[in-house]
């Protein structure tokens, strides 16, 4: 299992209110993505972005559940990339859920360079330009399609 997980800190010009999105994979298939507004006003990135990995922590700790109770071994950890570094770095210390997740080895959290990742397809607006079209193309790499 790995995902890609992004926010956009303040991305709505009007309300200010931050867009985090993520994209869980089983087996390199994309099989859920999440894209909402988020409720409240943060007042930094790094606040933006760590919700937006506890949001995404807590449905990987859920589907791990449900694929378990189906039957189905879900062995070593979620592979979970981000880009915003500092959140990351706050991750391995012990004391949340992020946290206690990456210290009982139900996830991995390593950095990716933002302009690979695809769940920026989810947090803003990137048009009909060469990313918006590689990360389509990155997500739906099965399709035979023209961009």
């Amino acid at each position: 299992m790995s995902v890609n997980v992004d926010s956009n800190h303040a991305g709505d010009c009007v309300t200010r209110r931050s867009r985090p999105g993520y994209i869980v994979y089983l087996n390199n298939a994309p099989i859920y993505w999440y894209s909402k507004k988020q409720g409240g006003i943060e007042t930094s990135s790094f606040d933006a972005e760590f919700i937006a990995l506890k949001q995404c922590m807590e449905y990987i700790r859920g589907l791990r559940y449900k694929l378990r109770m189906m039957g189905m071994p879900v062995e070593g950890p979620a592979f979970i990339f981000g880009d915003n570094q500092s959140v990351l770095a706050n991750s391995s210390k012990p004391g949340y859920l992020v946290r206690e997740g990456t210290a009982a080895d139900e996830w991995c959290i390593t950095c990716i360079n933002t302009n690979d990742n695809v769940a920026d397809l989810l947090t803003k607006p990137l048009g009909g330009g060469e990313k918006g079209r590689r990360f389509i193309q990155m997500i739906l790499h099965h399709v035979e399609h023209q961009y």
